[in-house]
């Protein structure tokens, strides 16, 4: 399968019901972790909890989602598990 199209940043992430405040959320990373990506995170207003094997660990506002979705790194976003922290 072969993507022909453009590949825009809401596709990284799957629809949400918005509730409103903060959510965990798992951010996979196309290159690794680097300070810079971490910084990237914190800018948009998203707090980095951890970093795992490609996949940061962060707590964030669900307006934040496109933004992030935005940066050039970041392969996909999916929630965090109820119940993971």
């Amino acid at each position: 399968f072969r993507w022909i199209g453009l590949h825009l940043p809401g596709y990284k992430y799957p629809p949400v019901v918005p509730i409103g405040g903060v959510r965990g959320m798992r951010v996979w990373s196309l290159n690794g972790d680097d300070g810079g990506f971490r910084e990237d995170l914190r800018v948009l207003g998203a707090s980095v909890d951890a970093y795992d094997g490609g996949v940061y660990e962060i707590e964030a506002p669900l307006d934040l989602l496109p933004g992030i979705a935005g940066l050039w790194w970041v392969e996909m976003i999916r929630p965090r598990p109820a119940g993971d922290s």
